[in-house]
């Protein structure tokens, strides 16, 4: 049995596997933390038995995701298309078991089964498709669909303003001490960049490329429907998405969101940092 204990989120998190964890270490490791009896999520992840077909359980497909769902009086179930079985306790989702079939027992990819954008939604989080930059101890997010710009413009920031990313492509919100938070976490896509930090939010900028540089305040109805369109939701579960919607709807009224029309130059970097010096007001 392999045990690890990680710290995310404020969060801590125990993974013990009877199999073998591939590539975890690269964008775990910063987030290792000590082992211990107690925490605040813990997984469990072994080969399936012989006997397990979980024949009697109703998975219904769901279109959004690689992965089929059902439930019974005391756990939610996820069947992924190779066959593997995580199932989770209601009403927490913090005690979490793998399942996996004999040809992933070798070796599996710790982070595709742990299910960590609905289990955080269970303490008061998500996760948002945006970069974080920690700038002067202020957290400004970008986010835009792939290939807008959340990179580029986080280099921006860095190059002009000194500013440092925590996070290149999912940026985890939480909620602690009556504060929104952006952690940096293991899952940030392919930028690899992935800091065991936080900063409280202070602005997020919804992008779109433009021919000049542009910033408008979103008012709050649109500012969650840009958020929403970036977040990650547990669609196939009424009440986790109604949590998803309640957290950044909460969000919206904590930070100012703008709608940041761009070039990837300097003069978008100016715009979005007067705007937050001056304290969100800008139209």
């Amino acid at each position: 049995m392999i045990s690890c204990a990680y710290r995310i989120a404020g969060l801590s998190v125990r993974i013990d596997s009877e199999i073998p964890l591939r590539t975890h270490a690269d964008y775990m490791a910063p987030f290792s933390a000590p082992v211990t009896e107690n925490p605040d999520i813990r997984y469990l992840f072994r080969a399936a038995g012989d006997d397990e077909n979980w024949g009697g359980l109703d998975f219904s497909p769901h279109r959004f995701n690689d992965f089929s769902v059902a439930e019974d009086a005391g756990w939610f179930y996820r069947r992924y298309e190779d066959g593997t079985v995580l199932k989770a306790d209601k009403p927490g989702y913090c005690r979490l078991e793998a399942a996996l079939p004999p040809e992933k027992t070798e070796a599996f990819d710790l982070i595709r089964y742990m299910a960590f954008e609905t289990v955080i939604l269970g303490f008061g989080g998500f996760f948002l498709h945006a970069s974080i930059v920690d700038w002067k101890g202020n957290g400004i997010l970008f986010t835009a669909p792939s290939g807008t710009g959340k990179s580029t413009q986080a280099a921006l920031w860095e190059k002009h303003l000194g500013a440092a990313t925590v996070n290149g492509d999912k940026a985890l919100l939480r909620k602690t001490g009556g504060v929104w938070r952006a952690f940096g976490s293991a899952w940030s896509g392919s930028s690899g960049i992935n800091r065991d930090e936080s900063v409280p939010v202070r602005a997020v900028a919804v992008l779109r490329q433009h021919g000049e540089n542009r910033l408008t305040r979103f008012g709050a109805a649109d500012a969650i429907r840009h958020l929403l369109s970036e977040t990650s939701l547990s669609r196939w579960s009424g009440d986790m998405t109604g949590k998803a919607v309640s957290m950044v709807s909460d969000l919206v009224s904590a930070a100012p969101v703008y709608l940041l029309e761009c070039l990837p130059d300097e003069g978008a970097v100016e715009i979005l940092r007067a705007a937050v010096e001056g304290g969100g007001s800008r139209a």
